[in-house]
């Protein structure tokens, strides 16, 4: 086994390739915290794996602005990073690399037998999560392979290591990462462990491709025939047209980050991440395994986040969202082979003139396996776990469906996410909004009955008694004198100068003529003699000298001209228990305006 430690950012202007002349039995490349391969040419991939190739396995490292293309082998990807190209913005120079040969020593390392067995543990716990769907310990993701120290596969000494001399990438000799100079420079921190996948159960994927033919070795290779001259052909009939139903291939697409043109790749907990430019994966024959990772503000003009021609893919506990296709394919773009969603993974809020989460072409197989995720479904009709998709576009902004308002799914249960009904209506004095896996309580000044999408308010001038109600009836009136707009929990009092005169009643202005100086009233007062009370008054307005007013007038009047009012208790008095204004006739030698 050959291992190669990444301990900082690598630029290259060549394509790499890894094929059957590569002399390791198998090769691990892991990147220190940070670490990352950058792709400063267009056009080419910068790293082809080809048939026959050695398995590769890839740890914590971050692609950027790279293509990276499988034809055949084995891959394992682990927490690696597909993203864009982007500048460093360190300021510090001398820890860039530009523009500098991917150079690994040809020397083997010493047999591994600690790393293999880790290897033969990884696969066969790979094929048991896909085949069984039981979870794995949470220790079987790590093991020798992971460790950096010690003399086989470390971070330190002088064969795998990151800063040794032979198989590094940092270091003096074959060195990729790093100057010349900088040798010395301490290796960055290590990623930590992560936990294992858990997959549900799936049908079986071919794991293992089948060995090229081996010739005798005692057989020397037969010597190139001569090509024959191409047959003499009769002249086509100008009158007989060429067929029209033969339509020339059509070409292949375009690379993208990953692409899988053969052979087996599996991919754990990646991000695939703001490739705009050529889109996320593309595979058109072998097996891609994608489990527990993202792809998220894709863009291509089919299939944004993925696009499948060929071959298998099988798909766990991934989410495809915010990816776009300026054709069709949103999310997924299935133009044939298989396709196999399952235990949770999740489209939304993909975008594309046809089909936003899901196009899918004649031919094309597409199978949902679930469970899904909670509060949400997909068309089984024969109680299996499998849905099969018609060919069509799925143009909803949600895949799985999500449940609507007024059901839940709690559960995984398969009869529960086999159909729009889900687990169950709603309960009484419960709401469930669009894709609730929990229903929501309703507050006190509402009141919910079976199956509500939202609560429903209690009406103007009543109120409610508790949360959780389950009819109209759980609403009652409010008190004379308060005030309860639709919704309440509890009553109000009316202001000054309003008043309520019946219990549910809303608040009223008192009218002219009268005022109401305390709040949370049912009636108003008459308007006191002397003064005067417009409507809504709190307290009543005394008139000003020379005027009067009876009781509950709105207005203060005048005397007649000629007279005067008489200055005894602002012009008035009491005689006989009615109340009696006196304008007196003008005095000699006096004016009254």
């Amino acid at each position: 086994p050959l291992a190669i430690t990444i301990s900082s950012d690598y630029e290259s202007n060549k394509t790499i390739v890894i094929d059957s002349n590569t002399g390791a039995s198998e090769i691990w490349i892991r990147g220190d915290f940070g670490a990352s391969l950058k792709q400063k040419f267009d056009g080419s991939p910068l790293l082809v794996i080809k048939a026959g190739a050695p398995q590769v396995h890839v740890h914590g490292v971050s692609f950027e602005g790279v293509t990276l293309r499988v034809e055949g082998g084995r891959v394992f990807l682990h927490d690696c990073d597909f993203v864009p190209l982007r500048e460093n913005n360190s300021g510090n120079n001398s820890q860039r690399v530009r523009s500098r040969r991917l150079e690994v020593s040809t020397s083997m390392l010493p047999p591994l037998t600690a790393r293999k067995d880790v290897q033969d543990s990884l696969e066969s716990s790979v094929r048991r999560r896909l085949l069984s769907g039981h979870a794995l310990n949470e220790d079987s993701g790590s093991g020798d392979e992971d460790s950096n120290s010690g003399d086989e596969g470390s971070g330190s000494g002088d064969e795998g290591s990151g800063s040794g001399d032979e198989g590094s990438i940092g270091g003096d000799e074959g060195s990729i990462g790093g100057d010349e100079e900088s040798s010395s420079r301490p290796a960055s921190p290590e990623r930590p462990p992560k936990s294992p996948p858990f997959a549900p159960s799936l049908p079986p994927q071919p794991f293992l491709l089948p060995p090229p033919p081996v010739l005798h070795p005692s057989l020397p290779p037969s010597p190139p025939s001569p090509p024959s001259p191409p047959p003499s052909l009769p002249p086509f009939p100008p009158s007989l047209p060429l067929d029209p139903s033969t339509p020339p291939s059509p070409p292949l697409p375009m690379d993208r980050a990953l692409s899988v043109h053969g052979g087996d790749v599996i991919v754990y907990r990646a991000n695939f991440s703001g490739l705009q430019d050529k889109g996320a994966i593309l595979v058109t024959d072998g097996t891609l395994s994608l489990l527990e990772s993202e792809v998220t503000n894709c863009q291509a003009d089919k299939g944004g986040g993925l696009r499948v021609t060929g071959g298998t893919v099988t798909i766990n506990l991934t989410t495809f969202a915010h990816n776009i296709a300026s054709d069709s394919g949103g999310g997924i773009q299935v133009d044939g082979g298989l396709v196999v969603l399952a235990n949770q993974t999740h489209l939304r809020d993909n975008l594309a003139p046809t089909g936003k989460s899901c196009q899918i072409a004649k031919g094309a197989q597409l199978h949902y396996v679930l469970p899904a995720p909670l509060a949400h479904w997909v068309f089984i009709s024969d109680r299996s776990s499998v849905s099969k998709l018609n060919p069509g576009s799925i143009d909803t902004e949600r895949f799985p469906f999500p449940c609507g308002g007024g059901v839940f799914g709690s559960t995984f249960d398969i009869v529960a996410q086999s159909s729009p009904a889900c687990e169950n209506f709603c309960p009484a004095g419960y709401s469930c909004g669009l894709a609730t896996s929990k229903p929501t309580v309703c507050p006190n000044g509402t009141y919910c009955e079976p199956g509500s999408l939202a609560p429903n308010n209690c009406p103007e001038g009543y109120m409610g008694q508790s949360e959780q109600q389950t009819s109209i009836k759980g609403c009652v009136p409010c008190n004379p004198g308060h005030l309860c707009p639709a919704g309440s929990k509890d009553q109000t009092p009316c202001g000054l100068g309003t008043f309520a005169e019946t219990a549910g009643a809303s608040c009223g202005f008192c009218p002219q003529g009268k005022f109401q100086s305390k709040a949370g009233q049912s009636t108003c007062k008459e308007c006191w003699e002397g003064h005067k009370c417009p409507l809504r008054s709190a307290i009543p307005t005394p008139c000003p000298d020379n005027k009067y007013s009876y009781q509950g007038e709105t207005l203060c009047l005048s005397c007649a001209e000629g007279y005067y009012l008489r200055p005894s208790t602002n012009g008035s008095y009491s005689f006989n228990s009615e109340v009696v204004i006196i304008c007196r006739e003008c005095l000699v030698h006096c004016t009254c305006p």
